[in-house]
């Protein structure tokens, strides 16, 4: 019956040389996990961040953590019935939807 490799190496080629063999390959573990995702964006948008080539992912990434530092990602709305996107400069009167300290 054939033996795991960690038990035969270290025996044939030495204990340091077997170490080496058999460290694990490919990309280490990253420390921070990302989350994989499916997300709608338009064709110019899409343009731009691929044809910025290779790392376009982690380049929009990057774009929405820059966004995200000066800007809340809560949508507000203004109108009776809430149907209309607040901008940061709307003071509708007596919003239903308007939140507290706005």
């Amino acid at each position: 019956m054939a033996r795991p490799a960690r038990e035969v190496l270290p025996e044939l080629f030495g204990r340091d040389a077997a170490a080496s063999m058999l460290r694990p390959r490919g990309r280490p573990p990253a420390t921070t996990v990302k989350e994989r995702t499916t997300i709608r964006l338009s064709p110019d948008v899409m343009a731009a961040f691929k044809g910025s080539g290779k790392g376009w992912q982690t380049r929009m990434n990057d774009a929405l953590k820059d966004w995200l530092e000066t800007h809340s990602p809560v949508q507000r709305f203004c109108g009776s019935d809430g149907s209309i996107p607040k901008c940061l400069s709307c003071s509708w009167p007596g919003s239903p939807h308007e939140p507290e300290g706005l």
